[in-house]
């Protein structure tokens, strides 16, 4: 049954000029640098460490950023795409009216962070870790989440559909219009961090053990 909660959708990047081939070394993460208009295909950013830069209204296709380290970065109306950005370390770092698809943030880290206006379509966002950060409009499609950690985070207008939050931990979250449509919730922990969301009927099946559990109540099988 289709959820009556409004959850306001994320706004879709705005890029208003023609993106440019990245060319290097012109075109280069750096620090304190700002980057507009750029289009990154196949760059290889692996292991980089990158204080206040600011990307804006950039495609970033194919780029490797696994186990990067960002301070204070800023990344709006920007589009990546098949991008590896596992074991990224994303220090206060802001995402803004973005779009992610079929990337992977396995182990990455967003600590401290904003999420505003963000679209993820297929990613695998397991181990991933946005304690304390802030997620205003963000979307979760399809992606795979297994053991995603929210501890402390604050989710206004957020929706799961169709992702795996196997041992997703929510300790201490607070959420206001946070919808969860078909989306597997096993061994969830902190589950009194769901106060305030949306669960669709079906989805309680998988999320009752947990409840229970918090709760002290023992099942008999």
């Amino acid at each position: 049954m289709p959820s009556s909660v409004r959850v306001r959708k994320p706004k879709a990047p705005s890029q208003k000029r023609a993106l440019s081939p990245a060319v290097s070394p012109d075109h280069d993460l750096g620090d304190e640098r700002t980057l507009r208009g750029i289009g990154y295909q196949g760059s290889d950013f692996s292991g980089l460490e990158l204080y206040g830069c600011d990307l804006e209204e950039c495609r970033l296709a194919s780029v490797r950023l696994s186990s990067v380290s960002f301070d204070q970065v800023i990344i709006s109306d920007s589009e990546l795409e098949r991008s590896d950005l596992a074991n990224a370390q994303c220090n206060d770092v802001s995402l803004l009216q973005s779009r992610l698809e079929g990337c992977r943030l396995t182990g990455s880290s967003w600590s401290c962070g904003l999420l505003r206006d963000v679209l993820l379509v297929e990613c695998r966002v397991d181990l991933a870790r946005f304690r304390q950060s802030k997620l205003r409009s963000v979307a979760f499609r399809n992606c795979t989440m297994q053991q995603v950690d929210f501890q402390w985070a604050e989710l206004s207008h957020v929706e799961f559909v169709g992702c795996d939050l196997s041992g997703a931990q929510f300790a201490n979250a607070t959420m206001s219009n946070v919808v969860f449509t078909d989306c597997a919730l096993h061994d969830v922990g902190g589950v009194s961090g769901l106060k305030g969301a949306t669960v669709q009927e079906g989805d309680l099946v998988s999320l009752a053990p947990s409840l229970a559990r918090e709760l002290g109540i023992s099942i008999d099988f």
